[in-house]
């Protein structure tokens, strides 16, 4: 049986920072599962369109039999593929590792590479789950 004492020093030596840090990366591949899902309705983290398809790339699509009323991303499936979230000291970095990455954020705008609404809340309860996990391993009794 744990006395408060020694729960109190078990908390003291837990490194909270990189706990969280794990926590985050370890959910990493449900944000990219997620920020894929996202993107292939069309929607932005603030859940507005990404956008729309010139006519003459709409047709292009079409012609791919890709869907073609809204921006998705979606061509080769290579955007899809490179998606990825990298959680480093102070931030998370996301995005795709293709080479025209900064032109679709150019064109459609940064939050095209953002979780938002139920998407985000996937991956928040992903964090939490890994969090708590974590903490029950830092803290279990020696």
């Amino acid at each position: 049986m744990r006395t408060i004492n020694n729960l109190l020093q078990a908390v003291q030596k837990t490194d909270l920072p990189f706990l969280i840090q794990n926590s985050l990366q370890d959910a990493a591949p449900v944000y990219t599962d997620e920020l894929r899902a996202q993107m292939l309705s069309g929607a932005m983290a603030d859940g507005s369109q990404i956008g729309v398809y010139s006519r003459s790339y709409a047709r292009k699509r079409e012609a791919r039999g890709l869907q073609a009323e809204y921006v998705d991303g979606y061509f080769t499936g290579d955007m899809q593929r490179g998606l990825f979230l990298d959680v480093r000291d102070d931030e998370m970095v996301t995005g795709s590792q293709v080479p025209y990455q900064a032109e679709f954020e150019g064109r459609y705008g940064p939050g095209s590479f953002v979780l938002g609404g139920d998407n985000l809340q996937a991956f928040i309860k992903e964090v939490e789950q890994n969090l708590q996990l974590g903490l029950q391993d830092a803290l279990k009794p020696i």
